[in-house]
């Protein structure tokens, strides 16, 4: 454990970390943490606003989340987790191990320990709050998601065709599968779940 608090401490002076943080090991992986939350993540947020499916496809999508962000006072840099043709959402995250987190209230939580448990669904918190960290409710709250192969509404650039969609309120595989061959034409209220393409507390 010693030397992974050097690490850390290490990681914190070279301004990569929040300050005085020290290693924890949870499970399998070692992370720095301070004051019980974690040091570094990407962070996770379901938007407050919703969209029909013509997104704008993955640049418009992408633009979506960090316009909410940005109004929402964030730092960091997002991109929309969803699929379109020919493209899987988790090609376009980096596999770095750092936790996946969601801002409740301003409790950090935990989603996941990795990529790798993100993408074998092991998820702890599902990634129900807002980029305001307040609760989407119960309400219709299901997430543009897609697959590779045509449930993607054009790669979300249009209301023809039909989609596969997920629920940001799950820990299983309905987090991102929740309801296939939804029609595009009659979806109007799609939220984004957006994650951070840098790292931060």
């Amino acid at each position: 454990m010693r030397i992974y608090s050097i690490m850390c401490t290490a990681m914190c002076t070279a301004g990569l970390l929040l300050s005085s943080c020290s290693a924890k090991i949870q499970g399998e992986l070692v992370m720095c943490w301070k004051e019980g939350r974690p040091c570094l993540g990407r962070r996770v947020f379901v938007t407050s606003q919703t969209y029909d499916p013509n997104l704008g496809g993955r640049t418009g999508a992408d633009a979506k989340c960090n316009a909410v962000a940005t109004a929402a006072g964030l730092q960091q840099s997002y991109i929309a987790f969803l699929n379109t043709e020919g493209v899987d959402a988790f090609d376009t995250v980096d596999s770095i191990t750092v936790p996946f987190l969601r801002d409740e209230s301003g409790a950090l939580k935990v989603i996941a320990d990795s990529f790798l448990e993100l993408e074998q669904g092991s998820i702890q918190e599902a990634p129900r709050f807002t980029e305001l960290n307040s609760d989407i409710g119960t309400v219709l709250p299901y997430i543009a998601h897609g697959t590779t192969n045509g449930l993607n509404c054009g790669s979300w650039s249009s209301n023809a065709g039909n989609a596969r969609v997920g629920d940001p309120r799950k820990t299983n595989s309905e987090l991102f599968a929740a309801a296939s061959g939804f029609l595009c034409s009659g979806i109007v209220d799609l939220r984004i779940l957006c994650v951070a393409t840098d790292l931060g507390d």
